[in-house]
C-alpha cells in the first residue's frame, strides 16, 4: 500500500493486484499493456513463490523489452526471491530498477519507510 500512496501522489494512476486471489490471465494481460510494474514476492524455501514465477512466465519479452520495472518482497532468512526476480526480469530485458527492495518478515516502521523511498527513488527515474 505504501508504494501505491506514493505513486498516487506524484499523479500516477495505481492498480495493485494479490496473485493469490485474481486471474492469472487477466493479470498477464494487465502486465503485459502497463507502462510500469512492480512485482513483489515473500522469499520461501530460498526462491519467489510459484504464482509469481508463473506472472513472470507471461511476460512478453518482445513488447516489455526496455519497460520499467522494480521488484519488492519480504524474508525470514536469506532472502533469495527478490535477487532472483531481478535477474529474471534483467533476462528478459527489462528495465530493472536498483536491486529490489527487501524487508526483514513484517515490516518495521523503518522498513516501510525504506519502501516509500525506493518506491519515490523509482518513480522519480520515470
Amino acid at each position: 500500500e505504501e508504494e501505491a500512496m506514493v505513486a498516487k501522489q506524484k499523479g500516477y494512476e495505481v492498480e495493485s493486484y494479490d496473485v493469490i486471489h485474481n486471474d492469472t490471465a487477466m493479470m498477464a494481460e494487465k502486465l503485459n499493456t502497463y507502462d510500469v510494474f512492480m512485482i513483489g514476492s515473500p522469499t520461501i524455501n530460498k526462491d519467489a513463490l510459484k504464482p509469481i514465477w508463473d506472472m513472470v512466465s507471461c511476460i512478453d519479452a518482445i513488447g516489455a523489452k526496455g519497460r520499467p520495472c522494480a521488484v519488492f518482497g519480504s524474508y525470514g532468512w536469506s532472502g533469495e526471491g527478490v535477487p532472483m526476480l531481478c535477474e529474471r526480469l534483467k533476462a528478459l530485458k527489462l528495465n530493472v530498477f536498483g536491486q529490489g527492495y527487501k524487508a526483514n518478515l513484517v515490516p518495521s516502521q523503518k522498513e516501510l519507510e525504506g519502501m516509500e523511498e525506493f518506491v519515490t527513488e523509482f518513480i522519480d527515474q520515470l
